[in-house]
């Protein structure tokens, strides 16, 4: 009987101890790098901390920014372009032309008005003939008169006739005039009717509705570095410039020692290359060097907390967290200034 009830009794007792034991304040987990153990079967990709030299290279893209550039434009407004003889690179001769509008309208015009031009000379041609012969007659009616008050009368009406000639002749004129005017207005919008490059040189540049061209003399030229790169090219640095496979030392120029107003940009004067408008060189020079540096790849740099690390693999398997402090950038590489030293391995990729 007593057998049974103990039995009960230590079951119970049991049960209490391993609650009370689930109550009791756990042990502190170590804190660990926000990366985890990885799954068995994974595998890290580790780069060796290395020593050697590091060169830190200051690099950008220049465009062309001619020296020279004259842009042209038609005169005449309404009329559509009928033909446009050139591209954007299009090597050009003075007096070659660009590009010719729509004429056909214009030209019917200046013919009428040729055709009435001519007619309004003849027209005072003969007007001055017709007059001449009438004053001839009154004239010779002058002679003819006997009395002194026939002479008085004849030589009215010839003054009158003379009168009236005059302005008959000077109506002509203005008429005529008025005619040559307006065909020498036509005649110069035919001609503002064809473009033509008024400089040997390149078309660097036509507007949307090819209206309006840009011939540039690229045999004096400059190379611009952008306002966004400037501040990483001093003045008075020399670099070096590369454009298919052909190398120069230039020096880096402010705006106004380039001749160009304030920009923001920072300026090359090339001597040797074969540039094009559309040209796009590399220049470079060395910003800082390290002959025995202590170095990294760039991809095994992280940033936790706002600091530069790297990723180490424990002997327990677990990625840590380890600071360092970086100096110059190389090519792909990263100099270590504190934090780790040659020969230990550092997590790349995971």
């Amino acid at each position: 009987m007593k057998r049974h009830v103990l039995l009960p009794c230590l079951s119970l007792t049991i049960l209490l101890i391993l609650s009370a034991c689930s109550l009791l304040p756990q042990e502190k987990q170590r804190r660990e790098a926000p990366i985890q153990q990885q799954e068995s079967g994974s595998i890290y990709t580790f780069t060796p901390v290395r020593q050697g030299p590091v060169t830190q290279t200051v690099r950008a893209t220049t465009s062309v920014r001619p020296t020279l550039s004259h842009e042209l434009a038609f005169s005449v407004s309404d009329a559509a372009v009928a033909a446009t003889f050139v591209t954007v690179g299009t090597q050009v001769k003075e007096g070659e032309e660009l590009a010719r509008l729509d004429t056909a309208e214009l030209e019917r015009q200046i013919q009428d008005l040729q055709t009435q031009t001519a007619l309004k000379d003849l027209e005072r041609s003969y007007q001055k003939e017709l007059d001449a012969i009438a004053i001839d007659r009154a004239n010779l009616e002058l002679q003819r008169a006997g009395s002194a008050a026939a002479r008085a009368g004849q030589q009215e009406a010839v003054a009158s006739l003379q009168k009236a000639a005059q302005a008959k002749e000077e109506q002509l004129g203005v008429e005529y005039e008025a005619l040559s005017l307006e065909l020498s207005r036509l005649e110069e919008r035919l001609a503002g009717s064809v473009l033509v490059a008024d400089m040997d040189g390149i078309v660097t540049k036509i507007s949307a509705d090819r209206r309006s061209f840009t011939i540039s003399d690229l045999s004096e030229c400059l190379l611009r570095i952008d306002a966004k790169n400037a501040l990483d090219f001093p003045v008075g640095t020399e670099v070096t410039v590369e454009h298919e496979g052909a190398e120069e030392i230039c020096t880096v120029l402010s705006p106004s020692q380039a001749g160009v107003e304030e920009d923001g940009c920072r300026y090359l004067r090339p001597m040797t290359l074969a540039l094009s408008a559309a040209s796009r060189c590399s220049a470079s020079f060395v910003a800082a060097q390290e002959e025995n540096a202590v170095y990294v790849s760039a991809a095994a740099i992280r940033e936790e907390d706002g600091k530069d690390c790297v990723y180490l693999l424990g002997d327990d398997g677990l990625m840590t967290i380890q600071p360092v402090e970086i100096g110059i950038r190389g090519d792909g590489v990263v100099q270590i200034l504190s934090g780790l030293e040659a020969g230990q391995e550092v997590i790349l990729s995971y």
